[in-house]
C-alpha cells in the first residue's frame, strides 16, 4: 500500500516551474526528512542543469539577501513568509516532475530512493522506474558493497547486530541468501503480515544512482538514516558532492548497530495502542519503522531521543491522528510516510500520553 509523504494534498503552486526558472538566485530549504532532502537534491540538479544559481540547506529557510533571488521550502510545514513551498503527498514525485520541467533530464533515481525512504515501493511508479533506467538484480538491497544484513535498517531478524545469533554472510548464491534472510525474518517477527511487507522491500537491488553505493534501496535507507543524524551530508550527496565511502560505511554500520542494541531491550512501556522506546540513541524514526515493522503489534511506536522523537504507524489515519495529537502541543513535528518526525521533546510534555489518549 502507498503511504503519504509530507504535506497536504494540492499545496505546490501551479507555475512552480516557471518561478524557478526565472529566478535569479533560488534559495532551498528542506525538511529533515530523506524525502525532503531527496526532492531538493533533485530540484538542486535539475536547477543547476538550467544555469540557475541554487544553495540548498536542510532547516529552516534562511534571510533571503539583496540578490533578487527567491525561497521554496520543500516539505516544511512550519515556515510562512516564502516564495514558494513545495510539499505535497508524492513530495518526490512532484519533484521530479518540476525538474524535467526545468532541464531536459532529472535524475529519476534520487528521486525514486526518497520515494523509497518515505514508504513507498518501487512498484507504486512504475513509469520512474523505467525512466531511471537502472538494472535490477537478485538478493538483498545494502547501502554498501561488502556488507552483511546485519547492519540493515530495513531488516531485522536473528542475524541484525553486531552479536546476532545466527549469522548470515555471503557465501551463498544471492537467491539462497535472500531467501534465508526472509525465513529467519518471518520466523522471528511479532507480526508475520507487518514483516513480510517490510521485508519484500529490501528485496531485489537496484542499480544505485550514486556510484559508489550498492543499490537505490541503500540509498533510500543512508538518506533515512542520516537524515537523523548527519542531514547536511545527506544533502550533500544527493546534490552530487562527493562523500568518503568510509565515513559512509562507519556512519551506517555504527548508528544500526546501536539501534537494534537498543530494540533488543525491549520497548519502555507498551499499552494497547502504543509501544514507546525511550533513550534511544540515535535516528528515533528509524527504530520506530524498525519496532512497527518487526518487533509490536501495536497500531504506533514512538521512539524518543535526547534531541528528537520518531512515530511509525500502521495506517494514514493512525498518522494523521497522531500528527494532530502533536500539532495541537506545538511541537515542530513533520510528516513522512507513515511516519512522523520531529523535536526536541518540551521537557513539560509527555509525547506518549498525548499520542496514547489519541489513539482510539
Amino acid at each position: 500500500m502507498a503511504t503519504t509523504d509530507a504535506g497536504e494534498p494540492g499545496t505546490t503552486p501551479a507555475g512552480t516551474s516557471r518561478t524557478l526558472a526565472s529566478a535569479s538566485f533560488v534559495h532551498l530549504a528542506a525538511a529533515p526528512t530523506a524525502s525532503a532532502i531527496a526532492a531538493t537534491g533533485c530540484l538542486s540538479r535539475a536547477l543547476r542543469a538550467r544555469d540557475v544559481p541554487v544553495q540548498a540547506r536542510v532547516g529552516p529557510p534562511a534571510t533571503v539577501g539583496p540578490d533578487g533571488g527567491i525561497t521554496a521550502t520543500v516539505g516544511r510545514e512550519h515556515d510562512h513568509a516564502v516564495d514558494t513551498a513545495i510539499r505535497d503527498p508524492d513530495l518526490c514525485g512532484t519533484v521530479y516532475d518540476l525538474a524535467t520541467e526545468l532541464a531536459s533530464s532529472a535524475p529519476a533515481g534520487i528521486a525514486l530512493a526518497g520515494r523509497f525512504a518515505s514508504g513507498y515501493t518501487l512498484d507504486d511508479h512504475p513509469e520512474l522506474v523505467e525512466e531511471s533506467e537502472l538494472d535490477r538484480d537478485n538478493g538483498i538491497a545494502l547501502p554498501l558493497a561488502g556488507d552483511t544484513p546485519a547492519a540493515s535498517t530495513l531488516l531485522r531478524g536473528p542475524y541484525s547486530g553486531t552479536s546476532p545469533e545466527r549469522p548470515i554472510t555471503f557465501d551463498d548464491d544471492l537467491e539462497t541468501v535472500a531467501s534465508l534472510v526472509v525465513l529467519e525474518t518471518l520466523g522471528a517477527a511479532t507480526d508475520t503480515n507487518r514483516a513480510s511487507a517490510a521485508v519484500t522491500r529490501a528485496l531485489g537491488p537496484v542499480e544505485s544512482p550514486i556510484s559508489t553505493l550498492a543499490s537505490l534501496q541503500g540509498l533510500g535507507e543512508l538518506l533515512d538514516l542520516l537524515a537523523g543524524i548527519a542531514p547536511g551530508e545527506a544533502l550533500a550527496l544527493v546534490c552530487g558532492s562527493v562523500v568518503d565511502e568510509d565515513w559512509l560505511r562507519s556512519r551506517w554500520s555504527e548508528t544500526a548497530a546501536s539501534i537494534h542494541a537498543r530494540l533488543d531491550d525491549g520497548p519502555t512501556e507498551t499499552d494497547e495502542g502504543l509501544a514507546t522506546y525511550r533513550d534511544v540513541p540515535a535516528a528515533p524514526h528509524v527504530l520506530a519503522r524498525l519496532a512497527r515493522d518487526f518487533e509490536t503489534s501495536t497500531p504506533a511506536v514512538l521512539a524518543v531521543g535526547a534531541s528528537a522523537f520518531g512515530v511509525a504507524a500502521t495506517s494514514p489515519e493512525t498518522t494523521e491522528t497522531c500528527f494532530d495529537a502533536l500539532a495541537a502541543t506545538d511541537t515542530p513535528v513533520y510528516r513522512h510516510g507513515r511516519r512522523l518526525f520531529g523535536g526536541p521533546q518540551p521537557e513539560d510534555l509527555s509525547l506518549a500520553e498525548e499520542i496514547a489518549g489519541a489513539i482510539p
